[in-house]
């Protein structure tokens, strides 16, 4: 993979999620400590964006 694809895999998070799935239901080997913690960062970091923006759409 170039290197820039492999910096584009390692920032999304989709790429974790599918890494947990297929160590979870396949059984294969898999960082699920940090999957999980990059997903729950992911979807705080959303959650607070969403927030923060909120006052905005609300006006």
């Amino acid at each position: 993979m170039p290197a820039w694809v492999r910096v584009v895999s390692y920032l999304n998070p989709l790429s974790y999620l599918v890494d947990a799935l297929r160590g979870l239901l396949i059984g294969t080997h898999a960082h699920l400590p940090l999957d999980f913690a990059v997903l729950v960062g992911s979807a705080v970091g959303a959650i607070m964006a969403a927030s923060a923006l909120l006052g905005r759409l609300a006006r």
